[in-house]
């Protein structure tokens, strides 16, 4: 059982109208059956017709319209016996009975012709023949074939199909009444010539007639006798003998035709197809029929010749193709087949599973979610799934199968169930703490940037490892104040102070700085004091820095000003080269106002060239 999942092809995703095996309906319906059918239509005439001037002797001057046919209608139907072939049975063959009840009529504008004839004496004479108005024949056929057809049909659906029956008919009866309103003129012309001396009749075929001649017609009469009663001056004389009339009606104005030969034609009737039940199809569609008849006895057709015969235009015609097209509407009953328990159209020889109502891709084996797995193969039988996942789902799409799915509704990982993990760090996203950064397991997958043990989110200083009582913020002069409330991170002092040993108020002077000559280069025998100076300012964020510039008097006043400016701004820029914020410094220039020594010496002089620093605390 399992070889007939695995022919339907494993397919990525879950649409079973694209990837189920190939729908065969046709293979459960039974192969014998009987197709009843209605059909109703157009009848349509090409006609070959007798050349009746050449079967009137010695004919001249014929006028004779060309024959139409009209108003063409067929409607009817046929009975056949068929037979489907195979297991899919998509061809068969057919034989029946088709019936067709058809009308029309013909229509003869003009009939007119002179021909030689003899009377009832045996004399000679023209005999002249007109229609009085064109000639009509209202027709009513019986058509009686028997059709011989190969069959197709397909089923694209338990209920939808197509069929078609395409073959030869055999045309067993043709029979043809017709009923005229023809009225005709007959006319005659005598000619006589002396022989041995005694008058003898004679045909004259000179388009005039000769001006001894004797005429029987209208146009004379009416002008040699305009008072007379023309009708009954023709009557007398066909009473004579003489083949003459006016206005005369046929004998028999309708009758019966039957062509003479048999022949064979074409039938095509395409049909869409609906199933009314399991063994009864309703078809309709369109057909088209073609005929070939043929009649072998036009050599000697008249359509008159003497007053009161007439001969049906029907019977003028040596060959008829008759086409009908219209529409099919029909019923076709299936034979009862082979025995089907389950009633799911497929035969129990042929049912691997003959108690159940299946599928006939499946050998007649249920597959319930329809997703193209039998149920027997299908792991999950109530749940329209995959091929390759033996039929069960896999909504994300993650390889796993949605009922051994953590999180059925998004695409994840199998490591993890089929969870998702986006920042990759191994702890599926809804067992992460932090599924956006990657991060430890066992920090509930949140980074620990300073490895500190404290989990980002919880560590207000993530880029400083640092103690857990402070948060994750460090310490580093072992205060009890973390450095990021430590005014005084360096230098150790008590928490009511913000981590600075105790404050100083009073004003404390720093070594001097030196400079050379003139200039506001600090002498290198002073980086000590600054550098020393730098600790104390580091270590205490109270404390303010007051720089005094000053100058000997070495030249003048305006320059020796700038010059002591200049000195205590180089000192401040060595302080925030250093890291000192500039709002903790305050540089001022004196100039040599301020000498703490004779400018009379050069040991006075060098005193007086100096930068005083002075360092306060202040609260905060």
């Amino acid at each position: 059982m399992g070889s007939v999942a695995l022919a339907a092809t494993a397919y990525g995703q879950n649409t079973d109208a694209q990837h189920a095996p190939k729908q065969s309906w046709n293979e459960g319906l039974p192969a014998w059956c009987i197709d009843a059918n209605f059909k109703g239509g157009i009848l349509g005439y090409n006609m070959t017709t007798a050349n009746m001037a050449a079967n009137y002797l010695n004919s001249i001057q014929p006028y004779v319209s060309e024959l139409r046919f009209k108003d063409g209608r067929s409607a009817g139907g046929d009975v056949q016996l068929g037979y489907f072939f195979g297991r899919k049975k998509h061809f068969g063959v057919g034989i029946g009975f088709l019936y067709f009840s058809q009308s029309g009529s013909f229509e003869m504008d003009n009939f007119h012709i002179e021909y030689q004839s003899a009377d009832s004496r045996g004399d000679m004479f023209r005999q002249i023949v007109t229609a009085n108005r064109p000639i009509t024949e209202e027709l009513k056929m019986t058509n009686v074939q028997i059709p011989f057809v190969l069959k197709y049909k397909t089923m694209f659906s338990k209920k939808w199909g197509f069929t078609v029956d395409a073959g030869l008919t055999y045309n067993a009866q043709m029979t043809t009444q017709y009923a005229t309103n023809a009225t005709f003129d007959y006319e005659a012309i005598y000619n006589y010539r002396l022989v041995n001396g005694a008058p003898v009749a004679f045909y004259d075929n000179s388009p005039a007639p000769s001006g001894g001649a004797w005429l029987i017609t209208k146009a004379n009469y009416t002008d040699k006798n305009p008072e007379s009663n023309i009708s009954d001056a023709f009557t007398q004389l066909q009473i004579q003998g003489y083949n003459v009339a006016l206005v005369s009606e046929p004998a028999n104005r309708s009758g019966e035709v039957n062509y003479s030969s048999k022949s064979v034609g074409l039938l095509v009737n395409p049909s869409a197809s609906y199933m009314l039940s399991a063994h009864v199809a309703l078809n309709l569609g369109v057909y088209y029929m073609q005929q070939s008849l043929k009649n072998e006895n036009t050599a000697s057709y008249r359509i008159t010749d003497r007053v009161g015969s007439y001969n049906s235009l029907v019977k003028s015609n040596s060959v008829v193709s008759a086409s009908n097209y219209g529409v099919n509407f029909g019923l076709r009953i299936y034979l009862v087949g082979a025995k089907d328990r389950d009633k799911d159209g497929v035969p129990d020889r042929r049912d691997d599973c003959p108690d159940v109502a299946g599928l006939r891709w499946f050998r007649g084996c249920p597959d319930r979610d329809m997703d193209s797995v039998m149920d027997i193969d299908d792991d999950c039988p109530d749940l329209k799934g995959l091929v390759k996942y033996k039929g069960c789902p896999d909504t994300d799409g993650d390889g796993v199968i949605d009922r051994n799915d953590g999180c059925p509704s998004m695409a994840g990982l199998p490591a993890l169930r089929g969870c998702p993990d986006k920042d990759g760090d191994g702890i599926a996203d809804m067992e992460d703490a932090c599924p956006d950064q990657k991060g430890k397991v066992a920090m509930m997958g949140c980074p620990d940037t300073d490895g500190d043990g404290i989990a980002d989110p919880k560590d207000e200083c993530p880029e400083s490892a640092g103690l857990t009582q402070f948060n994750g913020c460090p310490d580093r002069d072992n205060d009890g104040t973390p450095d990021s409330k430590d005014k005084c991170p360096d230098v150790p002092g008590p928490a009511e102070n913000a981590g600075c040993p105790s404050a100083k108020r009073s004003t404390l002077n720093v070594d001097m700085i030196q400079f050379e000559t003139g200039t506001s280069v600090i002498a290198k025998r002073s980086y000590h004091i600054i550098d020393d100076a730098v600790k104390v300012l580091k270590s205490d964020e109270s404390a303010v820095l007051r720089i005094d510039g000053h100058a000997d008097i070495t030249g003048t006043r305006s320059l020796n000003k700038r010059l002591s400016r200049q000195r205590a701004e180089a000192v401040k820029h060595y302080f925030l080269k250093k890291g000192v914020p500039a709002d903790r410094l305050i540089a001022t220039g004196h100039g040599s106002d301020e000498p703490i020594d004779s400018n009379d010496t050069r040991e006075g002089r060098a005193r007086n060239r100096r930068v005083v620093m002075a360092i306060k605390y202040i609260d905060n």
